[in-house]
């Protein structure tokens, strides 16, 4: 092999030492009936980008690369009207810019992610939401601060090659336009609604 060739997610090479991808049955805080999630999709990353989440992110086949505003969110068949209205009027007075910068590749303890460039606009957004909906704290409040990420890879184990294949490629930059509410139903993420923003 060509020392200087760039190491891809499907290069034959890394076959063996790719690590058993996880799926859904591995993510029981994800695969609940009736769950739902508040996430802003974001378009037109590198296709290398796009390769690592459709190998290595077992939520990829159903849901788009996205940043998340809130999950959980309210049991699917607790939404109301009255909550969908909210929601559409409170996103559509909210002025993100419609292009997202990713400069950094980093990880939690079971995940490779992006971090946006500037995460405070996400931020605000999780909390806004959150401040409507105080029985709905992100992440179920396992965490103590909201940290805005689109996930590349689920496993830690995978973050030197995805250092290896993405940092020349950095920074990336992804396009946005709406919320999307997406709902856990017999056995996959379905998008329910769209909420565009201002």
């Amino acid at each position: 092999m060509n020392e200087s060739a760039p190491i891809g997610p499907d290069d034959p090479s890394l076959t063996l030492a790719m690590p058993r991808v996880p799926n859904t049955d591995d993510r029981p805080d994800l695969t609940v009936e009736g769950r739902t999630a508040l996430i802003i999709p974001v378009s037109g990353l590198s296709e290398k980008a796009e390769q690592w989440r459709l190998r290595a992110d077992p939520v990829a086949s159903g849901v788009p690369a996205h940043i998340t505003v809130l999950v959980p969110f309210l049991p699917l068949d607790r939404i109301t009207n009255d909550d969908l209205d909210w929601l559409r009027t409170h996103f559509a007075r909210t002025c993100l810019a419609r292009e997202v910068v990713f400069d950094r590749i980093r990880s939690f303890p079971t995940a490779v992610w992006l971090a946006p460039a500037d995460p405070a606009p996400f931020v605000e957004l999780t909390h806004s939401v959150h401040a409507h909906w105080p029985s709905c704290p992100p992440y179920e409040g396992r965490f103590d601060q909201v940290v805005p990420h689109l996930t590349l890879a689920q496993g830690t184990d995978l973050e030197h090659l995805v250092r290896l294949d993405l940092t020349e490629e950095l920074p990336l930059t992804g396009q946005i336009d709406a919320v999307h509410l997406y709902a856990w139903t017999q056995g996959r993420w379905s998008d329910r609604e769209s909420f565009p923003l201002g």
